[in-house]
């Protein structure tokens, strides 16, 4: 028996949505795919609203074997009581034996499985979301001094975060956040399975640099 105890905070795995990009490629794991899964946290609630916080995140963008990785540690992670699956039912307040662990997760890679197979075309992204964007920052870690372009420590990120400003003519604008901290910061509308492909690639953190994709669901009225 696994041994009991009680986990305060935990993942919720809501939704799931996967796009394929190549048509011409016939066998499932030649494909490339985007898979997106809605995630938040059990304890974290939406502002003035008793509704659970959540976002759709980046699962994996690649060919499907090298999604697959990911997709098994994901899934495997509920036998740490520290993921819930929404569709699969599982009580966190009693003792799980191994076999209903490994229940639980051959359940959760076959609805991934199931999800890939049934994926759709790219361009149906674009009628699935209400916006996608890109959010990029710089800084936000002091009150002071505004982190500059040439601030970034890795040059190949430099060079390439440099490069995508330029070929979309962004400019950085200076911002603050809530507590006064100096960030620049540039918001830009995705409409193109080109952009988006552009944008997913670029996606990652540096020290005091974000890039983000956004996937702003209908289902929400405010950007964020």
């Amino acid at each position: 028996m696994v041994g009991s105890f009680k986990i305060m905070s935990y993942e919720i795995d809501y939704r799931q949505k996967a796009y394929f990009l190549n048509e011409d490629k016939s066998a499932l794991s030649e494909k490339d795919y985007l898979v997106l899964h809605e995630v938040g946290s059990n304890n974290c609630y939406e502002a003035n609203s008793r509704k659970r916080s959540r976002d759709w995140d980046i699962m994996g963008f690649g060919w499907a074997y090298s999604i697959w990785h990911k997709i098994a540690e994901w899934v495997g992670i509920t036998a740490g009581h520290c993921l819930e699956i929404k569709g699969l039912k599982h009580d966190y307040s009693k003792e799980t034996d191994i076999d209903k662990y490994m229940d639980i997760t051959e359940k959760g890679l076959k609805k991934y499985y199931n999800l890939i197979k049934k994926a759709k075309p790219i361009e149906k992204i674009f009628d699935d979301f209400r916006q996608i964007s890109i959010y990029i920052r710089l800084g936000g870690e002091s009150k002071k001094k505004l982190m500059q372009l040439d601030d970034i420590k890795e040059p190949y990120y430099k060079d390439q975060l440099k490069k995508y400003l330029t070929n979309y003519k962004l400019k950085l604008e200076e911002n603050k956040d809530w507590y006064g901290y100096k960030q620049s910061t540039v918001r830009m509308e995705i409409k193109t399975v080109k952009d988006l492909t552009e944008a997913i690639k670029m996606k990652r953190y540096d020290d005091g640099v974000q890039f983000s994709v956004i996937f702003h669901d209908k289902m929400k009225l405010s950007i964020d």
